[in-house]
């Protein structure tokens, strides 16, 4: 699966800008709702998470996030394998069309 799958959406980084800032910053927050893509990850940049517990927090559920994605992908090849055996043995078990 692509790195790409993994990647938070602008919309989640904004979410994470205001979360983050609520907690650490009481005196300003930003207001990143019409802010491009670059200034989000510039403002992430310059503000890094500090917190242990916030880090741990991210680093584990991105782990889970991943981990089920995997378990996903490899559901989604069973099943294609599944159907795949099923229509290479599908003359073995269709119906008899000869009603002789």
């Amino acid at each position: 699966m692509k790195i790409s799958a993994y990647c938070p959406t602008a919309v989640e980084y904004k979410e994470e800008i205001l979360r983050h800032a609520s907690s650490e910053y009481d005196n300003v927050s930003p207001l990143p709702a019409q802010w491009s893509l670059t200034k989000v990850l510039q403002w992430l940049d310059y503000h890094p998470i500090t917190n242990p517990i916030d880090r741990d927090f991210i680093i584990k559920t991105f782990e889970e996030l991943k981990g089920n994605a995997i378990l996903v992908q490899v559901e989604r090849q069973q099943e294609a394998d599944a159907f795949e055996k099923m229509d290479k043995y599908s003359p073995l078990f269709a119906p008899n069309p000869c009603t002789c």
